[in-house]
């Protein structure tokens, strides 16, 4: 028993060298997806201008964790050279220390890993991030995945998963080993995990390269959380792993809008799924920053506009137990008179499709039928990316009911899926309101026949993460028979 227990403390203070504060008690920013450019680029501003408001309120941080795509590293679409990556690094870093005059820790993320080629950037990364982790870790740090304590608490770094595949292998072994370390060790209360892509997306259908981590992070009960960026939202949602355990995925990005802007206003949520929700607050890309709180056992997270008030918290003491302390603004839902619907001015279906095949002489354009009355026909799109994500057909107001019925032909059995559909209408009076979106992601045959390969191409491990299965879970996919035509209804929330 004394030598397992010698053992175990060679390991920890060895591999591991602990915090020298004595205070448990301390607070870090979290930010992710800053995308330095140039000198003048608004990144610059941003950065800036939280540093002044977290002054001006009078927060005390300790130290910052950025969870990659620290610098841009692309123009016009291209990867730039890493010479000229080069240039940015050296400023990203330069202006994040003398603005925020703090530790500061980070993993790189996708543009990060840019230079001369999508995944040239190793160069720059080994001369450049490497030597600036070890300088602000005080010990050499000869790989961009690592680890560190802060007084009771553990903190591991990822590097993005598919751009070295040596690295990829040996950080997965690193992960567990250290997973494993820390739920074994008294003296550790916290364990944050940082990582660029998420465990699980929301809503895209890419960008979550770590999933792969899931299975591995979500059975440690001692993490508290795993921040992520990636796809400049603000959200905090809670997978649900067991009867009395969850995992919560934090994503974050200072790059947005000036007001909270629910995502499930216009995008239907894909995951955690249902089954699984635990704590969900989910958010486009804000002007904000969250503040993250060790208080001896208990953790809180709060989310500051910048310039502007306090405007979300919550907190807990088991991890996936969630407490909101301070409720942020939620989604409002619309509502139609029956009399509105002769004050109808303009209408829309909003609809996103995908179609893989492209080429099919001889067929007719699958029609869509709103009500009886064909509106319009399904656009050929080969991809469910964030950018086809707001194809509308205008509708005439006259066909517009409190429910309304869509149905699509497909007397040829085409492939095709549809998410996030609904109405729109504005009334006379300016008025706008929406149906809920449809809370299905359809398929026009068995989803299982469908191959999607959208995602992120990695030079040794292929497309990762884009997959129907890795994406959607299959409580929320509704499927048709080949030939059979999809149809599904949107209806208003009513207002006596």
């Amino acid at each position: 028993m004394k030598i397992l227990k010698l053992g175990f403390c060679m390991f920890c203070f060895l591999t591991f060298p602990l915090s020298s504060f004595a205070e448990n008690n301390f607070t870090f920013l979290f930010l992710g997806d800053l995308h330095y450019n140039t000198p003048n680029h608004s990144a610059n501003k941003i950065v800036e201008s939280i540093a002044r408001d977290i002054k001006d309120k009078g927060y005390q941080v300790d130290f910052i964790c950025h969870s990659g795509d620290l610098i841009e590293n692309q123009k016009a679409g291209h990867p730039i050279s890493l010479e000229e990556g080069r240039k940015q690094w050296e400023f990203a870093f330069s202006h994040v220390k003398s603005t925020f005059k703090l530790p500061f820790f980070m993993c790189p993320g996708n543009h990060d890993w840019y230079g001369d080629t999508w995944f040239g950037g190793k160069k720059n990364i080994e001369e450049l991030l490497l030597p600036f982790l070890s300088q602000e870790l005080k010990r050499n740090v000869k790989k961009p995945f690592y680890s560190f304590h802060w007084n009771n608490s553990y903190f591991l770094f990822l590097n993005h998963y598919g751009f070295d595949y040596g690295w990829d292998l040996e950080q997965a072994r690193w992960l567990e080993k250290s997973l494993n370390y820390a739920e074994r060790n008294p003296f550790i209360k916290h364990v944050f995990v940082f990582g660029h892509p998420n465990l699980w997306n929301l809503w895209y259908f890419r960008f979550n390269e770590h999933n792969l981590y899931l299975k591995t992070i979500s059975k440690y009960k001692k993490v508290d959380a795993y921040f992520s960026g990636h796809t400049h939202y603000n959200t905090a949602t809670v997978w649900k792993s067991g009867r009395n355990h969850g995992l919560l995925q934090i994503t974050g990005s200072p790059l947005g809008n000036s007001k909270m802007i629910s995502m499930d206003t216009r995008k239907l949520i894909l995951n955690p799924p249902p089954s699984k929700r635990g704590y969900m607050r989910t958010y486009e890309g804000i002007r904000g920053y969250f503040l993250v709180s060790v208080e001896e056992e208990k953790v809180k997270v709060s989310f500051d506009m910048i310039g502007g008030e306090k405007v979300w918290e919550f907190q807990w003491e088991k991890p996936g137990a969630i407490t909101e302390t301070i409720e942020p603004p939620q989604r409002e839902k619309t509502y139609l008179r029956k009399d509105d619907l002769e004050e109808i001015l303009a209408a829309k279906l909003f609809i996103f499709p995908y179609t893989p095949e492209m080429f099919l002489p001889n067929r007719p354009e699958l029609e869509i039928l709103l009500n009886r009355e064909k509106v319009g026909t399904i656009p050929r799109i080969t991809d469910w990316l964030f950018s086809r994500a707001n194809h509308f057909i205008s509708i005439n107001p006259s066909l517009i009911k409190a429910k309304n019925k869509i149905v699509i032909p497909n007397p040829h059995g085409e492939i095709f899926g549809l998410r996030d559909c609904y109405l729109w209408v504005k009334l006379k009076n300016g008025k706008e309101v929406l149906t809920n979106i449809y809370p299905y992601v359809i398929f026009s045959l068995p989803w299982r026949h469908i191959y999607v390969d959208f995602g992120l191409s990695h030079p040794t491990c292929g497309v990762l993460g884009s997959s129907i299965e890795e994406n959607v879970p299959e409580e929320l996919i509704k499927c048709f028979k080949p030939g059979e035509a999809v149809s599904f209804e949107l209806e208003f929330n009513l207002k006596k």
